[in-house]
């Protein structure tokens, strides 16, 4: 990984830190235990990670783009409660910022229009653009301004072509995209993620990885326990792959639970200068 990974906010204020990032996830977790249950706070967070994921494809923006989003939209979570701020709009929120970092055009007419021919639930999609403007301040706040996101995908296909594994740049590609249904790139630093993605996509195809991987300067445990955390993800496919029941039945739940809080903003958003007046955000990014 190249060494201004390690002078990073990625690095310096996130995982570095991972410990102190787990404490308040912990602590938001156990907060929306009165509204939501653990394994439909799990599923909410898998079910927007897709939803991100399929907004990009529906964009035509490269999944780099998706997976800074879906970094966004876990950081976000790991200090800030469902209860309080509805994933509905989160995740657009969070596209709609990550394009611009990535130095992409998306414009919040489109991804709010996209979101709601995806959305499955018994009423509509209950945001607009104006909601979009509005929280994408509060989640640059939320993020501290850590805008700049290093991803495994690089590393991966730098590491296979130095070690002639071309076979499995595709191979472990998909290994990576499931990653981000995970807090993986919440855990670990991505040159770690690619090499256990290409270990794990090396195995499934019978091949010997084991003297490869000694001969790489890395802590083996840390690649170890990355490995195990991987393929736990496709030992239990419950924990990355939700139905169409399920995604419906999360929306429904978030409608009732956030119906009187949007109409609420409805109201205040309403006193607002439309957006025409609304001053133009440039992101001009530098570590």
């Amino acid at each position: 990984m190249a060494a201004n990974f390690w002078n990073s906010t990625h690095y310096r204020h996130w995982l570095r830190k991972v410990d102190e990032v787990y404490k308040q996830a912990d602590a938001m977790m156990k907060k929306d235990q009165s509204t939501f249950k653990e394994d439909e706070q799990n599923n909410i967070k898998v079910i927007y990670s897709q939803i991100i994921s399929t907004l990009a494809m529906k964009s035509k923006l490269r999944q780099r783009v998706a997976a800074t989003a879906i970094v966004y939209y876990r950081r976000f979570f790991a200090r800030n409660a469902v209860r309080d701020h509805d994933p509905r709009l989160i995740a657009p929120v969070a596209l709609y910022l990550a394009a611009k970092a990535e130095e992409h055009t998306l414009a919040a007419k489109i991804v709010v229009a996209q979101m709601a021919d995806i959305y499955q639930a018994d009423h509509p999609y209950p945001y607009s653009v104006i909601h979009v403007y509005d929280y994408e301040f509060k989640l640059i706040a939320a993020l501290e301004f850590d805008l700049i996101i290093y991803h495994p995908y690089r590393p991966m296909i730098q590491y296979c072509a130095d070690a002639s594994f071309h076979d499995l740049v595709t191979a472990a590609w998909p290994i990576l995209n499931d990653s981000y249904k995970s807090d993986a790139c919440l855990r670990y630093p991505p040159y770690l993620i690619a090499i256990a993605s290409i270990y794990i996509a090396g195995t499934l195809r019978d091949r010997e990885m084991t003297n490869w991987v000694k001969k790489m300067n890395i802590d083996l445990q840390e690649l170890a326990d990355i490995i195990q955390y991987l393929s736990a993800l496709y030992a239990n496919p419950s924990i990355i792959r939700t139905s169409g029941p399920q995604v419906e039945r999360i929306n429904n739940k978030l409608q009732s639970h956030f119906a009187t809080k949007i109409q609420n903003a409805q109201s205040g958003l309403a006193k607002k200068p439309p957006s025409s007046s609304r001053p133009k955000m440039s992101l001009k990014l530098a570590e």
